[in-house]
């Protein structure tokens, strides 16, 4: 598509528990991000792509969170990434997290 538009998307995450997660957002142009019907995020501005930003602290409720995302296009094209990230600290890496790719899924590494 060419010139200016905006774009939506809708997301349903499944929850097996009340957990804090963080959302990694890349996008090289305004958005807004609602959870649950909630704002949590704009970006207004237009920058360089890059796979994530600062992460965003959210809480997901046990069962269904919906996502609704609004991406604004005002160059060339959008670049846009979204990822779900969870707090594993340990003693050794008190900073550490891991990607989510399935939030009911344990990571067996997670104990190492």
């Amino acid at each position: 598509m060419f010139g200016e538009y905006c774009c939506y998307l809708a997301a349903d995450l499944y929850c097996p528990e009340d957990r804090e997660v963080e959302f990694w957002i890349g996008s090289n142009d305004a958005y807004r991000l609602w959870l649950n019907g909630e704002l949590v995020k704009e970006h207004l501005g237009q920058q360089a792509w890059v796979p994530g930003g600062p992460g965003l602290t959210v809480n997901l409720r046990e069962g269904r969170n919906t996502l609704l995302l609004k991406l604004m296009k005002r160059s060339e094209k959008i670049d846009f990434s979204f990822g779900v990230r969870e707090r594993k600290p340990t003693e050794e890496f008190p900073r550490r997290n891991d990607w989510c790719t399935d939030l009911a899924w344990g990571n067996p590494l997670a104990t190492i």
